[in-house]
């Protein structure tokens, strides 16, 4: 029994060496296959973008998205209580300022406009007719005054005949006391009624003023309501283009809703976002260019919106120089804003999934360009689509600008034709 049991020990220890060398062989060959298949992995070179890396000078930029809009708009907007009778022009028209854009209807400012009109008149002729009646009121205050002076005069010829006969008797002294008192008393009448006279024309001229006063101010209330009225019809007022129109034919409207949104067609300004985290290094005055899919278009940059929104600010370019033909309001644009000038560095367009200021493992093309070896750099500032180079690579060598994420691992490529 005890040899037996010897023997099997042996058996079973010489199986388990035999299996250990059996695995170690085995790894040890994948390992090796697998490291081999690492440096002779190929590529197609259609499916690569390549950059040359430049030296030189490089605008640092931050870059942004948005639309464009009038410099100069106008917002129209109900003057009153009203309904949309017809609709002239349509969004995107040419407009002057006597271009007729929407007309509108309201009974009862039709009515105002009326008895406005109606009221305005009888103002105006009562100020006729008072005017005639003071007329003729003075008429026959001149009258009885020139009556009265006739008759003073009479008295004192009589006066001065009574003076001349009463030392000789013929006239009593008595009656010629009497003309004689009779005389002042006239003359003193004629002086009141002169004054009243003067004061007459006074008090109807002030009259008359006041009721001019009267009519001015239903003249005020008569134009308020015809320009009120007036704006039924609804132009434009100035050169443009209709860019918005937010109401429809029978719709119902109160007063001081928009009607119409007019833009000028000779200055525009670009309205761009750009993320929150880099809007500190924006400056008014910096130079910027708009980007309208067909043209480039310099521009400056005029405001930055205090308030962050979706985590982006709102930045004002103003469009200089003459405008290309591709600008129109509401044309969705990209923009950059150049905020530095690099002198004497190495820059080269953004390789896929790297950021600036950061360092990224990316591929390197080699001399004859049948490979390529991946190689650690170092990205600083960026400028659009360009990133800085501070290692890693140096001018007029060539790396891949293409996605090969899924070659991590892999140090060398070869590329075929």
């Amino acid at each position: 029994m005890d040899v037996m049991k010897t023997k099997k020990q042996t058996k079973l220890f010489s199986a388990r060496n035999i299996g250990v060398v059996a695995f170690v062989i085995v790894t040890f060959t994948f390992y090796v296959s697998s490291y081999s298949n690492a440096d002779n992995q190929s590529i197609e070179r259609d499916k690569l973008q390549y950059a040359k890396v430049n030296f030189g000078s490089m605008d640092v930029s931050i870059e942004g998205f948005g639309n464009l809009r009038s410099k100069n708009q106008a917002l129209i907007t109900t003057p009153s209580v009203a309904t949309v009778e017809e609709i002239v022009l349509k969004p995107g028209a040419v407009v002057t300022p006597e271009s007729v854009i929407l007309r509108l209807s309201n009974p009862e400012l039709e009515v105002e406009l009326m008895n406005a009109e109606l009221e305005l008149i009888r103002q105006s002729a009562s100020l006729r007719l008072l005017e005639l009646n003071h007329e003729r009121e003075l008429i026959n205050e001149e009258e009885q005054l020139y009556e009265f002076e006739a008759q003073l005069e009479a008295t004192q010829f009589k006066l001065e005949a009574e003076g001349e006969l009463v030392g000789d008797g013929i006239v009593p002294k008595l009656t010629y006391m009497e003309t004689q008192l009779k005389e002042k008393q006239m003359t003193k009448r004629l002086k009141l009624k002169g004054k009243r006279f003067e004061q007459l024309k006074l008090v109807n001229a002030e009259t008359v003023n006041i009721q001019r006063e009267l009519i001015n101010q239903q003249q005020g209330e008569y134009d308020a309501v015809k320009r009120r009225h007036s704006m039924l019809t609804v132009k434009a007022n100035m050169h443009g283009v209709l860019q918005e129109l937010p109401v429809e034919l029978g719709q119902s409207l109160t007063a001081g809703q928009p009607l119409a949104l007019i833009g000028g067609v000779d200055e525009f300004v670009a309205l761009v976002k750009v993320p929150q985290s880099r809007v500190g290094s924006i400056e008014v005055g910096q130079r910027a260019v708009v980007d309208t899919r067909r043209d480039m278009v310099q521009a400056e940059v005029a405001r930055i919106n205090p308030s962050v929104e979706d985590g982006a600010v709102t930045v004002e370019l103003v469009l200089l120089g003459k405008l290309p033909q591709s600008t129109r309001p509401g044309l969705n644009v990209d923009a950059e804003i150049f905020i530095n000038q690099l002198e004497n560095i190495s820059y080269v367009k953004r390789p896929a999934n790297v950021r600036a200021n950061s360092s990224a493992t990316i591929f390197k093309l080699s001399e004859d360009g049948k490979s390529a070896s991946t190689e650690t750099v170092v990205f600083g500032a960026e400028s659009g689509r360009n990133l800085q180079v501070v290692s890693g690579a140096v001018a007029n060598e060539t790396i891949i600008l293409t996605d090969l994420s899924k070659y991590d691992g892999v140090s060398k490529l070869q590329i075929k034709n």
